[in-house]
């Protein structure tokens, strides 16, 4: 990962980070809605539907959702296949829309939203990490992780090769699929197989 990530700011693609990395800006886009008393709370959220189960299904989205649909609280984004699939809320419609418990993560940065990544687990094998963080950012749709990290939990998942920035895997693997736990502050944050995997064919594009 390019260090500049890690002390400069990580905003995303419209400009939704903590107060602190606004080196370029006055505020924030959510903190001009506030001003403007669009909502009454700076809190904003990404919901997505079940529909959307797999890693493909993702890159699918991300690719398809061009056109949205705009008012003063939401974004709605559309799929070709499964029609409406998340949506981007701000203010106090955040936890309105969310099915299930939410499930806070304190940040540890001023400058981005930066985790404290302590362990991972794939399966039963865990990994303990120490002064690791980890930063999330609505910019980025993958789990970016150091080379060597990568590779040794490839290694564990009994990976084959290689797709361009991709791993192949055997699908006829013996045992199943372990879970792939990121362990966040104290909160474990569990992907399941559909959502680290994509079963493609040999001459998909």
């Amino acid at each position: 990962m390019n260090p500049e990530v890690l002390t400069h700011a990580v905003d995303g693609f419209i400009g939704l980070g903590p107060g602190g990395s606004n080196l370029y800006f006055e505020q924030t886009f959510m903190g001009y809605m506030a001003k403007q008393k669009v909502i009454q709370h700076q809190k904003f959220g990404f919901i997505f539907e079940k529909s959307v189960i797999s890693f493909l299904d993702v890159l699918q989205i991300t690719i398809a959702c061009r056109n949205v649909t705009a008012d003063k609280f939401r974004i709605v984004y559309t799929h070709s296949k499964y029609g409406a699939v998340g949506q981007f809320v701000f203010g106090d419609q955040v936890e309105t829309r969310v099915r299930g418990k939410l499930a806070y993560v304190p940040s540890i940065s001023s400058m981005s939203w930066r985790l404290e990544l302590s362990a991972i687990l794939v399966g039963n094998q865990r990994l303990t990490l120490k002064d690791w963080s980890a930063v999330i950012d609505t910019a980025y749709k993958s789990v970016v992780l150091p080379m060597k990290l990568a590779t040794y939990i490839n290694g564990l998942l009994g990976h084959t090769g290689t797709i361009d920035a991709f791993s192949t895997m055997d699908c006829e693997r013996n045992g199943g699929w372990p879970d792939i736990t990121f362990v966040l502050g104290a909160r474990p944050l569990v992907l399941k197989h559909a959502q680290y995997l994509a079963k493609v064919t040999a001459d998909a594009p």
